[in-house]
């Protein structure tokens, strides 16, 4: 009997979690929608990346040594791809957020709590 005292609560706690990771995963997939692409060969942007590459990492690497090396440079431009991408709505897109968090929030918690006083 006391195995199963809390098990409504926990299993509306499991459903609860899993949606807000899904709407996280869609947020990204909204915000993420064109790829992250180096700029044209021989523009400017292209050249300073470049130069970036060939200071911070060791041309001696090879392997996965090199990859991490690469992807640690490119993150940088990538996160500021991204971000000027989403700039335009994102406040906007995050005060809507907040208030609809706001209200399935409180509504989310009353009836996760009542699952638990369920048992």
């Amino acid at each position: 009997m006391a195995k199963k005292r809390f098990k409504e609560g926990f299993d509306r706690l499991g459903i609860v979690v899993f949606v807000v990771f899904a709407a996280g995963f869609l947020l990204v997939y909204l915000l993420a929608r064109e790829p992250f692409i180096l700029p044209p060969q021989g523009s400017p942007e292209r050249v300073a990346v470049d130069a970036d590459l060939a200071e911070n990492c060791n041309p001696d690497n090879d392997g996965p040594f090199a990859t991490l090396c690469r992807e640690r440079v490119m993150a940088k431009y990538r996160w500021e791809f991204y971000r000027s991408y989403s700039s335009g709505f994102s406040m906007v897109f995050v005060g809507l957020l907040a208030l609809a968090a706001m209200v399935i929030g409180y509504r989310t918690l009353r009836w996760v709590v009542a699952g638990f006083k369920q048992g």
